[in-house]
């Protein structure tokens, strides 16, 4: 599935919001370790850390949303180029597709907010 939605939601678009996954899941990782092996005295350390991952999270949702008014822009032309022999199946396919990334950048947002209030509350 993933890859299918790498393809579909247009690699330009859907590899670095990818690569802004993985960068997460990695840092998430290394914090998580760190606070398991000092405690919660690393959570000062590890603030920039938590903005960074709150970074990349919002950085990924604005990405996706720039290949969402792409993508629309792009169904936009082929209704007014097939204006009389236009299905709305085809519509809904485009559709489906323009929101691939904003979907996939969302939910990374939303994951790093978490992370980010998480370490927050944790160094009060």
């Amino acid at each position: 599935m993933l890859q299918r939605h790498l393809i579909e939601g247009g690699i330009h678009f859907m590899l670095p919001i990818y690569i802004m996954w993985i960068a997460n899941i990695g840092l998430c990782c290394y914090m998580a370790f760190r606070l398991v092996r000092e405690g919660i005295a690393a959570t000062g350390k590890l603030k920039r850390l938590s903005e960074v991952v709150f970074f990349f999270g919002s950085l990924a949702f604005l990405w996706g949303m720039l290949g969402l008014l792409m993508g629309l822009g792009q169904i936009l032309d082929v209704i007014r180029e097939m204006s009389g022999q236009l299905s709305l199946a085809l519509i809904a396919g485009g559709f489906r597709v323009a929101l691939i990334a904003p979907l996939y950048g969302f939910v990374l947002l939303i994951a790093s907010f978490i992370v980010w209030y998480a370490l927050r509350w944790l160094r009060r």
